[in-house]
């Protein structure tokens, strides 16, 4: 029936995903080796060295349905802006190229050290619990992915409690650096293939729409 074949399609879209996901990590280790073991012995700094923090703030009484700004929140993040909140007072405004990563989350929850690019200026406002890393000398995309669930950050969840990662354990966070050609090689590459994944996405978005509307319809 119906259901079935747009179930099917997920999981054909899911699985597109996956490869995709396991594609840039191919890119990522054939270019950078393991940056854990740093095994290319590329030269290494802490991030408090390489770029400036700062933390979001408390936006829940200015959440507005149609404000102008996008609230970059924990779930904004973890769902890769496909499930987003808006408020009109930018009261933590976002630039272009700053990383934003989650500092809180579940035990063994998927959100933890999630990092995000922030890709214009004068569109989203940080929200508490998140923080933002900008004035760094290193390719975005290539910083975006080296932080994004680092292990470094993911050893703080002990599996009990709920994570909050403090600045000063952020900022001792080790960074490789590689040559730039060579991080602006990964960014290209990167790139195509986050414009490929975000397309996914939306295909998702629009799928499981269509499944609550048949069932909703079956249930009328």
């Amino acid at each position: 029936d119906e259901l079935n074949l747009i179930r099917n399609m997920i999981a054909i879209k899911q699985s597109d995903y996956d490869d995709l996901e396991k594609l840039e990590s191919s890119i990522f280790n054939n270019l950078f080796g393991n940056i854990y073991s740093n095994e290319k012995e590329w030269e290494t700094k802490k991030l408090v060295d390489v770029a400036k923090f700062r933390n979001g703030k408390a936006h829940e009484q200015v959440v507005s349905e149609n404000g102008k700004y996008i609230l970059i929140t924990s779930k904004a993040i973890s769902t890769d802006m496909t499930s987003i909140r808006r408020t009109n007072e930018q009261l933590s405004p976002l630039y272009k190229n700053d990383i934003v990563m989650v500092m809180s989350d579940l035990p063994n929850g998927k959100a933890l050290a999630k990092c995000l690019l922030i890709e214009a200026n004068d569109k989203y406002s940080l929200n508490q619990r998140i923080c933002a890393f900008s004035d760094y000398e290193l390719n975005p995309f290539f910083l975006t992915y080296q932080l994004n669930r680092n292990m470094y950050f993911l050893s703080f969840d002990d599996g009990n409690g709920q994570t909050n990662l403090r600045k000063s354990d952020i900022l001792d966070c080790p960074i490789v650096i590689p040559p730039i050609s060579l991080q602006n090689e990964f960014a290209i590459k990167y790139k195509n293939i986050l414009e490929m994944k975000n397309r996914i996405q939306n295909d998702l978005v629009e799928l499981e729409k269509m499944i609550d509307e048949k069932i909703n319809t079956y249930f009328k």
